[in-house]
């Protein structure tokens, strides 16, 4: 399916089938995504990339930190940045545990940091995001044996903005309605006679991100068993 196929369909709930009132639905379209991807509900984001410690956007730095560019290491527009890291940095070739690299808040990183000198170089242990989600820092920066391990690191990338003629693929055919909804939602404010149906694709949108979200669960979790991890509660 295509973006244009649910502009034409939203258009025609609209009663305005008009090349006007549908420009005006296209460049909602994206809004509506990047409101998806505010509520996660758009699985399809999640990105899991490979880098090895020494690539170009990787850089040593000599009080001790290895500095990641994630903007440059992800090919992200200018400007761009990852919305959300999913999990720890993971070095498969490392094993258990040591090829876990934990994320940790500014005040474990900095004190440990600190505590054992700005010089001291080894396999990487900790990393936090600083100052923004352009960059990462990880303790130790990773010596010479250490250097070309190649690292997974799990991201939320941010929409990219599609033409009318793009095929959708960060949604799923399922989740169609919700997307009629959210652009309905939009699209009566720019017809009058419409306003008064405001309330009931308010709500015909939050139901829908709740459906999103309760189906991506279900994808996610289903047919696995979960119970709660070992000193998590």
């Amino acid at each position: 399916m295509k973006k244009q196929d649910i502009l034409s369909e939203c258009a025609r709930r609209c009663g305005d089938e008009d090349a006007g009132f549908k420009a005006l639905l296209s460049a909602t379209f994206d809004y509506v995504l990047l409101e998806l991807a505010q509520e996660e509900c758009l699985p399809m984001l999640r990105r899991q990339t490979s880098f090895q410690l020494n690539n170009a956007a990787c850089v040593a730095s000599g009080d001790g930190l290895l500095r990641i560019n994630t903007q440059s290491l992800l090919s992200l527009p200018v400007g761009s940045f990852p919305d959300r890291l999913l999990d720890d940095l993971l070095v498969p070739a490392w094993g258990m545990p040591l090829g876990r690299i934990r994320r940790v808040d500014d005040a474990t990183f900095v004190n440990t940091w600190l505590a054992n000198g700005a010089g001291v170089t080894g396999r990487a242990l900790l990393f936090r995001v600083f100052p923004h989600m352009g960059q990462l820092e990880l303790w130790p920066a990773p010596s010479a044996e250490f250097i070309a391990a190649t690292c997974l690191m799990s991201w939320l990338a941010p929409p990219a903005t599609l033409t009318d003629n793009a095929d959708i693929t960060e949604i799923s055919l399922t989740d169609i309605p919700t997307i009629l909804a959210g652009l309905y939602r939009h699209g009566i404010e720019f017809r009058d006679e419409t306003l008064n149906n405001r309330e009931l694709a308010e709500g015909r949108w939050l139901q829908g991100v709740q459906l999103m979200k309760s189906r991506q669960h279900r994808a996610l979790n289903q047919g696995r068993k979960s119970q709660i991890v070992y000193r998590d509660f």
